[in-house]
């Protein structure tokens, strides 16, 4: 898989958690729960752990992501 596929598939997936959190009031924050199968040191898992950060920081911590993995 190219690094551009990848990328790719990240910013869609960073557009839509976007999309979905603007629906609905935001009473109290939301937490996103994202689980995948791979270990900690993965680049995937670091990557949802940057997006939960940018996450909180742009919602000024309204909203965070949970995130749980496998491995």
């Amino acid at each position: 898989m190219s690094v551009e596929i990848k990328r790719t598939g990240f910013f869609v997936a960073l557009a839509s958690v976007f999309l979905l959190a603007g629906c609905g009031e935001t009473r109290g924050g939301k937490v996103l729960t994202l689980a995948h199968g791979l270990d900690e040191g993965h680049t995937v898992h670091r990557a949802m752990v940057l997006m939960g950060d940018r996450l909180e920081e742009y919602s000024d911590g309204r909203m965070r992501i949970a995130i749980y993995s496998g491995g």
